[in-house]
């Protein structure tokens, strides 16, 4: 379990779910169709002196079937994929990336951090970028900037990302 969750220092977590889907097809189609899912996370959290933290990731995606949909496919890029890549800009049904961030906490739940993603997508081969990330407690809730750059890409076409977290308050 990671501690505390939205700014870690210490911790492992990993996750698996598993999908299934069956479509049975009417005359003149015929047939069956099955189509099976997989997705992984894992994190790991480690505080190398105070007040740095290394952060590793892993993740994957994987789908299987006969006549899979380019809509069934797993759309990754920008803040909860590959980070240097704008949202969304890569559908795939098979995926592996993961990264290392290093982070130096400026309070309880805020950091600078500086990371490097790198992964493979079926269809479009190796990708990596590289970039950095602030996240600070507003008072709506907790803000992430990011600014990031894919690779084989200009600096002119860097990626900024804005997400903001609801405190549930």
């Amino acid at each position: 379990m990671l501690r505390p969750r939205l700014n870690p220092v210490e911790g492992i977590v990993g996750e698996v779910r598993l999908t299934y889907q069956w479509r049975r097809f009417a005359l003149p189609l015929g047939g069956q169709q099955g189509r099976i899912g997989v997705e992984g996370d894992g994190e790991a959290v480690y505080q190398l002196f105070r007040p740095c933290v290394v952060r590793l990731h892993i993740h994957t995606r994987l789908l299987w079937g006969r006549g899979l949909r380019w809509e069934e496919f797993f759309r990754l890029g920008g803040m909860q994929g590959l980070r240097g890549y704008r949202e969304v800009a890569f559908w795939t049904p098979r995926a592996f990336w993961g990264g290392i961030e290093g982070r130096w906490l400026l309070g309880a739940q805020e950091y600078i951090a500086l990371f490097l993603d790198n992964g493979w997508l079926r269809g479009w081969g190796w990708k990596a970028s590289m970039g950095f990330q602030w996240q600070a407690q507003t008072a709506v809730g907790m803000l992430q900037l990011f600014l990031a750059w894919g690779s084989g890409n200009p600096l002119r076409q860097a990626v900024l990302g804005v997400r903001l977290m609801h405190s549930g308050r």
